[in-house]
């Protein structure tokens, strides 16, 4: 008896016009909109790793009103385009059953995740651990680490704006930390052991505000206390942990921590005001930032000349390069 094939189904990225395709998508959002005989439709946003397309059921909605964002779906979809966009007219759909799996399905399809090597990222996050000089903050961080271990390897970095997809969070934290140490040298007055301990810790408690498994949404301490003052507690939490850790390494590294979005209408309770928690702002956004721009490139349509307009950014990016692109570098090694 000849083996079986396993079913291939297009991604989003791969889906043409006209075609009709059945695959696997994940619940974004879902909106119930009015068309303009009074009838109803759901207007709804699916994801999976390559990409998010809007998608429309025009008639019998009725029976998928239970449909909630976070689902994961089998769809038979129409492909077409609107104002130069793909976009789905769902013809049948139901929920992910057990035989999906059978069938090949995996879960992985509808994540998209960091183009790095988790693993690799991780213990280089914990080598440059190991250069903080100053043992009580080296044991209190290689503490943290472990107890967030699982999670932190995992989690993006903010569910749109920044490093949106798995493994983000510790792709964001590896480069900001290996940013900082590239550059330490031109700004010796700085402490380096606050600075490696602020890079690696800055955004600790987002492993406390996000929690999800295909799709990341935020956690009800999440909503309610936010990453800031739940990574802030987080320090504490570890500090108290080490015998006789120094009240004014600690007072530091909660101003690092407090301040590093660098202004309270960004979401900070205080500015910057030590030269280790400003250098340690400038170079967390300076990440963010120039990975917003690499992303929106990278996932921009390849006959355009500029991205859509970009609200983060606020502005439209040129996407022509000159001559051949560049491989990515990586983290320097020691």
């Amino acid at each position: 008896m000849p083996i079986r094939k396993r079913p291939e189904f297009k991604r989003i990225n791969e889906l043409q016009e006209g075609n009709v395709e059945i695959s696997y998508f994940l619940v974004e959002s879902i909106d119930i909109r009015t068309k303009a005989d009074g009838e109803e439709f759901m207007a709804i946003r699916l994801k999976d790793r390559t990409g998010i397309t809007d998608s429309r059921i025009w008639d019998d909605i009725d029976r998928y009103r239970e449909l909630k964002a976070g689902d994961v779906v089998k769809a038979e979809v129409d492909v077409r385009t609107y104002k130069g966009k793909p976009s789905l007219n769902i013809q049948r759909m139901r929920l992910l059953q057990e035989r999906d799996f059978e069938e090949g399905f995996d879960v992985r399809w509808l994540q998209e995740w960091s183009e790095y090597d988790i693993d690799e990222l991780w213990a280089r996050l914990k080598q440059m651990v190991d250069r903080i000089e100053e043992e009580h903050i080296r044991h209190m961080v290689h503490s943290v680490l472990g107890a967030k271990e699982e999670v932190f390897k995992k989690l993006p970095a903010a569910q749109s704006m920044h490093h949106p997809y798995f493994g983000g969070l510790l792709e964001h934290t590896v480069w900001l930390t290996d940013n900082c140490l590239r550059l330490l040298d031109n700004y010796r007055e700085l402490n380096k052991d606050l600075v490696i301990a602020g890079a690696v810790l800055h955004d600790i408690g987002k492993t406390e505000e996000l929690a999800g498994e295909s799709r990341v949404d935020y956690t009800t301490k999440g909503r309610l206390i936010g990453h800031i003052i739940q990574g802030r507690d987080l320090l504490r939490k570890h500090a108290a942990l080490v015998p006789d850790f120094p009240d004014d390494i600690l007072l530091h590294l909660e101003h690092i921590i407090l301040s590093h979005q660098g202004e309270r209408e960004w979401g900070s309770p205080v500015v910057p005001s030590t030269p280790e928690a400003f250098f340690l702002h400038i170079m967390d956004n300076f990440d963010a930032k120039m990975r917003m721009f690499l992303y929106a490139m990278k996932n921009a349509p390849a006959d355009k000349e500029f991205t859509d307009y970009h609200r983060a950014l606020e502005r439209r990016i040129f996407l022509g390069r000159v001559g051949k692109e560049a491989e990515a570098e990586e983290p320097i090694e020691e």
